[in-house]
């Protein structure tokens, strides 16, 4: 696919980003199982905000290419910045979009214990052979619930 080929793919009249007052430029072709927009370009499949990047710039972006409007479909070069890995963590944890933002301890999908289950290991003195026959918990999460690493929400409340 060529430069022209790709821009008639786009669709300028996507929704408004309320803090960028621009519209999304959206991919209207082929799109990946995550909503990304996919095509092939340059003998490889490729993200189509990385190819409008390039087309653009005249240079490939970093590994990570994230989006201000959180569009996967969005090309629009405004609407794009490159980062590193922990800027894409940053970013999808300020936005509110991981998992964990979502889903705080026992709502999580994930968790195999209760509020009270955590406290209990976390104020406990008992061995872990004991907590683990208890709660059904593993050793890792035990001392990780005992360090602060995981919980962290429930037992920061139980410590006060």
């Amino acid at each position: 696919m060529d430069a022209s080929a790709f821009w008639r793919k786009i669709n300028k009249n996507g929704p408004i980003h309320p803090v960028l007052k621009t519209r999304c430029w959206l991919w209207t072709a082929c799109k990946d199982s995550k909503g990304y927009g996919n095509l092939y370009f340059e003998g490889n499949w490729r993200k189509a905000h990385r190819v409008a990047w390039f087309l653009l710039h005249g240079k490939w972006p970093s590994r990570f290419l994230l989006h201000h409007c959180d569009t996967p479909l969005c090309v629009r070069d405004t609407h794009l910045f490159e980062g590193t890995q922990q800027d894409n963590v940053t970013d999808m944890l300020k936005k509110g979009r991981g998992a964990c933002t979502r889903f705080k301890g026992s709502a999580n999908p994930n968790a195999k214990l209760t509020e009270a289950q955590v406290l209990y290991i976390y104020e406990s003195k008992k061995a872990e052979g004991i907590l683990r026959r208890i709660t059904g918990a593993s050793s890792f999460t035990i001392s990780a619930i005992r360090t602060g690493k995981q919980w962290i929400s429930v037992t920061q409340k139980g410590a006060q």
